[in-house]
């Protein structure tokens, strides 16, 4: 999360009628750019990153909470003969994910495709997380008090 967004989500925040939370009149945007520099967004992403386990995964028959990934990916429906690489990414749930995200259909990863995905798919993850304490902080620090 940017500066510029997490000022957009405490203005939204502070205008919504059901929230709570209202910006203090005394705030200025450059108070909150120097709290998001201050935060660290990047190396608390990088910490949940870290903390989150997911592997690449070329061999069908390798296990994943006591089923192979062939048989995981045959209880969704989908073809395991057509894919020749997954990831599973281990957090609140555990995700298998066989075939590219994003995508209209069902297009198969190789196992370069399948490791960036990975990554990005963490990153993700770990950066939902992040944003998620540094909004909490930001309203802390700059929520009006009675």
């Amino acid at each position: 999360m940017h500066a510029t967004d997490l000022i957009n989500r405490l203005r939204d925040a502070s205008a919504d009628d059901e929230d709570t939370f209202t910006l203090a009149d005394s705030v200025t945007e450059a108070d909150i750019e120097a709290f998001h520099q201050q935060f660290g967004f990047d190396e608390t992403a990088k910490t949940y990153a870290d903390q989150i386990q997911s592997t690449l995964i070329t061999d069908l028959d390798t296990d994943i909470n006591g089923h192979s990934a062939r048989e995981v990916i045959a209880s969704h429906n989908n073809d395991p003969d057509s894919v020749d690489a997954c990831y599973v990414i281990r957090a609140d749930r555990t995700i298998v994910q066989p075939f590219a995200p994003g995508v209209g259909g069902k297009e198969p990863m190789d196992a370069d495709r399948a490791e960036a995905e990975r990554q990005a798919h963490v990153q993700r993850l770990a950066e939902q997380a992040a944003a998620g304490d540094l909004l909490d902080a930001a309203r802390t620090e700059f929520g009006a008090r009675d």
